[in-house]
């Protein structure tokens, strides 16, 4: 499996053992403990009921939705492809996975092993992994459709499957902030939000991309971003079109007054870390997701202008809080137009 990602996207094998194989495992085994208590039949207690259905019984039956059809990533291959498709034998259903043309030697092995794990031949399809078999699939005859990739993809995808009325499951684009509070530990701020920024080279939906930082303890945190941004290096991108766009993204901050913090020890082929300063919500990196290392730093004064700003973005799959208390960080975190908030 490592060697398998290594060629596909030049993934290290220690990146590969613990944001993918790990992960997987560790679903495995989470599926062998809990599905037979997830998939159980379950009976609504009396007191759970409306006045009207008082000497009414209620059992709710998880039953499998049929076929599932499966689009694949690249990003993370193993793990975000597994966990998806065990998800679905696991509930009884069967599979057609289309792999990412970008994985393709990955979704070959991950397929060969389900298959010697001893599911049946017919249970789990595996697609040719090409651009045009996605539209394919969403044509087909499915009852289920999982999609995991860019917003704009997504929308398409959700307006097609409505029109045929075959439900989804979707994970698009993030854009994802960073909120650090003027009693945060800020040297961990920094290395929380570079290291949310780099993971997998930036190729990660739930990456850090904009950090609200408290007036005052930015000078703080940019210091120690430029010690971090130092000591990197140039990383490799899967695809040049992540390049081009992430280079358009800072080129049309810088022309709008940003600054940048980049890193000058690139290989060829490589992309630099940047780190943005002087950014504003009406720049297109704040709004818009990308594939890359780049990461956009913005001083506040008050919560209500971060929230205020924050609305700009729709592409808040997930959020960080960096913060001692944690009462204000929960009262924060629930005013976040976000699907998932993590405090530090």
């Amino acid at each position: 499996l490592t060697d398998a990602c290594r060629k596909d996207s030049h993934k290290p094998p220690a990146a590969t053992l613990g944001g993918d194989i790990l992960p997987t495992a560790d679903t495995c085994r989470f599926l062998l403990q809990q599905a037979k208590r997830i998939l159980s039949p379950v009976r609504i207690p009396r007191k759970e009921r409306p006045g009207w259905l008082l000497r009414q019984r209620d059992t709710i039956h998880r039953q499998p939705r049929g076929i599932v059809g499966i689009i694949g990533t690249w990003n993370y291959p193993i793990y975000l492809n597994g966990i998806q498709i065990l998800h679905a034998l696991t509930a009884g259903n069967g599979v057609i996975w289309k792999p990412s043309e970008v994985a393709p030697l990955t979704a070959k092995v991950i397929h060969r092993l389900l298959l010697e794990s001893g599911y049946p031949l017919d249970l789990i399809q595996s697609m040719e992994p090409t651009r045009e078999g996605g539209a394919e699939l969403v044509e087909a005859d499915i009852d289920h459709l999982v999609f995991t990739g860019s917003a704009s993809v997504g929308r398409k995808i959700a307006t097609r499957l409505g029109e045929r009325l075959i439900s989804s499951t979707l994970e698009l684009s993030g854009n994802d902030l960073v909120l650090i509070l003027e009693d945060a530990d800020v040297e961990l701020a920094s290395r929380a939000a570079w290291f949310g920024a780099t993971i997998n080279n930036g190729q990660t939906c739930l990456a850090a991309r904009r950090v609200w930082v408290h007036r005052s303890r930015h000078d703080e945190l940019v210091k120690n971003l430029k010690s971090l941004i130092d000591q990197s290096k140039g990383l490799r991108l899967a695809l040049d079109s992540q390049c081009d766009q992430a280079q358009e993204l800072i080129d049309d901050a810088l022309n709008q007054g940003a600054e940048k913090i980049q890193c000058e020890r690139c290989e060829e082929g490589t992309f630099p870390p940047t780190v943005l300063l002087k950014v504003n919500p009406s720049m297109r990196v704040f709004r818009e997701a990308t594939f890359s290392p780049l990461l956009t730093v913005m001083p506040f004064d008050t919560i209500d202008e971060v929230l205020s700003a924050d609305c700009e973005c729709t592409s808040a799959l997930g959020s960080s809080i960096l913060t001692s208390d944690v009462r204000r960080g929960r009262e924060v975190a629930l005013k976040l137009e976000t699907g998932t908030v993590g405090r530090h």
